[in-house]
């Protein structure tokens, strides 16, 4: 056990007893009430900073605002129910900031212990975290999409462990979450990773950062909410009840039960079609791909779907993109429908937007300025395709399959 380690242990068999002291406290309050709305999320503070305060509070603004959570402060001396959230925020006279939960499968209240050096970003993100979300290298599929470089990681073995205990709600693991770690997280050598995308990893068995710039980029940018981020909250705190079902990894809620909300690139009533534009040479729907090195250009707005006709969700396809450009063009991938409340980056790539993983939730890639030829390799038979073309702008795309073959 390392010396972070072995501190935290200690801090949370304190907590453990204070906890309990407080809950043999609270049996003499009358004071309770017991809320009427899952959606509803009580906090209160604990703390005295007002730089820390208005931070919380710009935080959990931020999260109401993006989803469907409501956010109540409550008085000290009033008891929430246990079956319902709340989030305390109190001081902690150390460098280091962690969430506290006695009992998180059966007791919802939590409280956050935040030290005084505060940035407004961990504050949200131990929030997030106090309302369910994990960062996603924590999955345990994340060894389908990551391959953890142990020999890089400067302590904090425990930040690299899988959760055991969670439930991702139908989201996939998502490289665009606003909890998503830089890939050299705590790396003794930052010119490498600590955790390597396996989609160009297994092409290349390259450690360098730099090397992957697509997913730094969409790593580095992000500072709101995926898809899949407000997905898992939603489904969380306001699932529907509706038999009504959505697909391509679109959902509803209870505020709008037969309404799905669709990730980047669908559309319809049930998230049922893909967003086809374009006119010929762009493919007219489908490209299939066959074992053979194969390639196109495209040369204008152009959206269509790479498939590995017959193939399993065990084969992949092996794409390698090089753009040719003299100036950034701007596409318009989907139309935020009117339950998004905000417009989020993703709605608008510069150069292109590519989803190569199973979920079609999932963050998509986009083009960098670069025109240095990139490979990916995708998770299952299809690769989703949007490109802004025009003018100076094309792309040039070599595809061929890497199929699967079981051993008998």
């Amino acid at each position: 056990m390392d010396i972070y380690s072995t501190f935290i242990y200690i801090i949370i068999l304190f907590l453990t007893f204070h906890f309990s002291f407080q809950k043999k406290k609270s049996k003499f309050k009358d004071n309770s009430f017991s809320p009427v709305n899952s959606s509803h999320v009580y906090y209160r503070f604990n703390i005295t900073n007002n730089t820390v305060k208005d931070d919380i509070i710009k935080a959990l603004y931020f999260i109401g605002n993006e989803t469907c959570l409501t956010f109540k402060k409550v008085k000290s001396n009033v008891t929430v129910d246990v079956d319902y959230t709340k989030l305390t925020f109190s001081s902690f006279p150390s460098e280091y900031n962690l969430t506290f939960n006695v009992s998180a499968e059966i007791n919802k209240h939590t409280t956050i212990y935040l030290s005084k050096n505060e940035k407004y970003f961990d504050i949200l993100q131990l929030i997030l975290e106090a309302l369910g979300l994990i960062h996603p290298h924590q999955r345990l599929d994340r060894d389908d999409y990551v391959k953890v470089n142990n020999a890089n990681i400067e302590g904090h073995d425990d930040f690299f462990a899988k959760r055991h205990i969670y439930d991702p709600r139908g989201t996939g693991y998502d490289f665009g979450s606003i909890m998503h770690i830089p890939l050299n997280k705590y790396a003794k050598n930052n010119s490498e990773v600590t955790l390597a995308p396996l989609s160009m990893e297994t092409i290349e068995h390259n450690f360098s950062y730099h090397h992957f710039s697509t997913y730094n980029k969409l790593i580095n940018e992000t500072k709101t909410f995926s898809f899949n981020d407000k997905k898992y909250l939603s489904l969380k705190f306001c699932p529907s009840n509706s038999t009504y079902k959505c697909k391509n990894g679109g959902y509803s809620t209870s505020l709008q039960p037969h309404n799905c909300v669709c990730p980047e690139g669908f559309k319809g009533d049930d998230c049922n079609s893909f967003n086809k534009f374009g006119e010929s040479p762009c493919p007219g729907g489908f490209l299939l791909v066959t074992s053979e090195n194969q390639n196109i250009t495209i040369k204008n707005n152009c959206s269509f779907v790479f498939s590995g006709a017959g193939f399993t969700e065990k084969d992949n396809l092996t794409l390698c993109f090089k753009l040719k450009k003299s100036q950034s063009s701007t596409i318009k991938i989907s139309k935020p429908s009117n339950l998004d409340s905000t417009i989020k980056s993703e709605s608008l790539y510069k150069n292109g937007l590519f989803k190569i993983y199973k979920d079609p939730g999932s963050s998509g890639l986009s083009l960098t300025n670069s025109s240095n030829e990139f490979c990916l390799r995708t998770q299952g038979p299809n690769a989703y395709i949007f490109f802004a073309g025009g003018g100076a702008n094309q792309l040039k795309i070599f595809y061929t399959t890497e199929q699967t073959f079981n051993e008998s």
